[in-house]
């Protein structure tokens, strides 16, 4: 890997992999970014996380073929200080995240950046399908939004359902001065950091592009950080909704979107409960009963989130009030 020649080039888009144990994958999802018809300079941005298997095995053969591949390697410290490393040393006008045991279409980048540079968005957001290791079989979603350019305050408003919008770090580009000049990075040891992160780069976009052409394939797999549905991904999803829900009301926008946050609401409990019943399908339960773990989880969501209190709700409005006046 020539680096000289690299500092040489001006690059567009940078993609950022963080490598964490995944040498059944990571081939595969190497293979599919080495292979991007794409006519600007890109640069894979591999972030070795302290990976304990042969994956970076795999990784230094595809640096030493392809000179716009990079690897930096840090102690383990998990997805958002990946992607906050890859992040630092990223010098693309745009910036891509890739998980590592996933894959794209040879477009991936071609398609979403065209979109970007002649709408001049700052995000873009393709639509994706879901790939099942076990039966080797691809499900395009879907729900997923129009094509088209919308304003950003109206894109963080459907965001905030995550329905055709959603959080994933995943299946966007980023303007990467949506990061820099407004101080944002992924929350360091926690779990469902889209959920934080992205609303935030939302709430400072001019403009978001979207294609409901499928160029991200999502992995799942039973041993995936999201496979494991034990009580402490339960408690994970609901602190990352508390965090939300916080940056909502601090910043006045709880009563603004209140119906699509009324959405959210139900969105989250829906997932909650189905995080529960796979824990009693895999013989890990809370210890009581399904209807009654449930329940107390509705009860944390109504007393910590506070979605769902009218009392709130008045508070926010008031908020808001207070703001515009």
């Amino acid at each position: 890997m020539n680096t000289d020649n690299m500092r040489e080039r001006a690059v567009a888009v940078s993609v950022v992999v963080p490598v964490y144990n995944v040498e059944k994958y990571i081939e595969r999802c190497l293979d599919s970014l080495v292979r991007q018809k794409f006519g600007y300079e890109y640069e894979i941005i591999i972030v070795n996380d302290g990976t304990k298997d042969n994956s970076m095995t795999i990784a230094d053969r595809f640096a030493s073929e392809y000179d716009f591949i990079r690897i930096i390697t840090q102690q383990n410290a998990g997805l958002s200080a990946a992607r906050n490393t890859g992040l630092a040393n990223a010098r693309g006008e745009y910036i891509a995240f890739v998980d590592s045991d996933d894959f794209v279409s040879p477009f991936y980048i071609s398609e979403m950046y065209t979109l970007a540079v002649k709408n001049n968005a700052d995000i873009v957001q393709c639509r994706y399908c879901n790939y099942f290791e076990k039966s080797d079989r691809s499900i395009n979603v879907l729900l997923s939004h129009r094509n088209g350019v919308i304003g950003g305050k109206k894109a963080f408003e459907k965001l905030i359902s995550d329905v055709s919008v959603r959080n994933y770090a995943w299946n966007k580009l980023y303007r990467r001065s949506l990061f820099t000049d407004n101080n944002i990075s992924y929350p360091v040891g926690k779990c469902f950091e889209d959920v934080i992160t992205t609303p935030r780069l939302f709430a400072c976009a001019e403009n978001v592009a979207f294609t409901r052409k499928v160029l991200y394939s999502y992995a799942h797999r039973p041993d995936s950080i999201t496979g494991l549905a034990g009580r402490k991904m339960v408690d994970s999803y609901l602190e990352a909704y508390l965090i939300l829900s916080e940056y909502l009301a601090e910043n006045g926008i709880y009563y603004i979107c209140r119906t699509r946050i009324s959405v959210m609401t139900l969105k989250v409990l829906i997932t909650l409960y189905g995080m529960i019943a796979r824990q009693y399908m895999a013989g890990k339960g809370n210890g009581g009963s399904y209807i009654s773990d449930c329940r107390e989880v509705r009860n944390t969501v109504k007393k910590q989130l506070r979605l769902l209190s009218p009392a709130y709700l008045k508070r926010a409005q008031k908020k808001q009030l207070s703001k515009t006046n």
